[in-house]
């Protein structure tokens, strides 16, 4: 009976590549914490996105400045089972919000507005940069930053 080498070293190599996997991935903790709207980042993103694809030509350019101008004052703040938002000190939203999974480094969560109304949001954490996508949104991602400890 001959006994290779080979066989325990692939072993402890998949056994080590499924810990980096999991080392990396997102926690539900990632999330928590003040962000506030990156402009430039979310609308790079917004124009790589697939909706970008269906708008007629040349009307992103157009909605650049109307969505720097309406957003740019922007937080979100994300407890343990809420996410309040914010355009200004006039206004507020807050919704309540559950981790349907975790997927890699994007959140999956469930939020549930002050209407009752439910929600699917992917939350992609990237260090100080969080990624949003809601499915009332159609895909359109926002990009945070975090916002750093008073």
């Amino acid at each position: 009976m001959t006994h290779s080498i080979a066989t325990p070293f692939r072993l402890m190599l998949l056994l080590a590549i499924g810990l980096t996997l999991q080392l990396n991935a997102a926690t539900a903790k990632d999330i928590l914490g003040e962000w506030s709207i990156d402009v430039n980042a979310s609308l790079e993103e917004m124009n790589k996105s697939p909706r970008a694809a269906t708008f007629p030509p040349g009307s992103f350019e157009g909605m650049k400045k109307a969505f720097a101008q309406a957003m740019n004052k922007m937080t979100i703040n994300i407890t343990a089972d809420k996410i309040v938002r914010s355009m200004d000190a006039d206004k507020k939203g807050e919704s309540s919000y559950k981790v349907l999974g975790i997927e890699g480094d994007t959140i999956v969560t469930e939020t549930t507005d002050a209407d009752g109304k439910v929600l699917k949001t992917n939350f992609t954490v990237n260090a100080d940069t969080l990624e949003m996508i809601k499915d009332s949104e159609h895909g359109m991602p926002f990009v945070f930053k975090r916002v750093a400890a008073k």
